[in-house]
């Protein structure tokens, strides 16, 4: 279903507030994610100052953040403190 209620890829992204997506290569969504990004990045001119992040992980599971023994969960985590920290 098309339906910003049923999915996000479907919102209206005008005028979107900064975001900072983190996925990984391996997730069942992962093109839903990549979609999602590219529609915000097209309709938002300044998706390229850093306000739009798109961040994808090769061998990682979905919520990995939370193995924090992971070097990539480390970096991810310090990425997501840098992003809001700059906002």
């Amino acid at each position: 279903m098309a339906h910003p209620l049923v999915s996000p890829v479907y919102a209206d992204f005008a005028k979107f507030l900064p975001m900072l997506i983190q996925a990984s290569k391996k997730e069942i969504i992962i093109n839903k994610t990549s979609q999602l990004y590219k529609n915000i990045a097209a309709h938002n001119p300044n998706a390229k100052c850093g306000r739009y992040i798109y961040e994808c992980y090769a061998d990682m599971i979905h919520v990995f953040h939370q193995f924090l023994d992971l070097p990539d969960a480390q970096y991810a985590i310090a990425k997501a403190g840098e992003f809001i920290k700059a906002l």
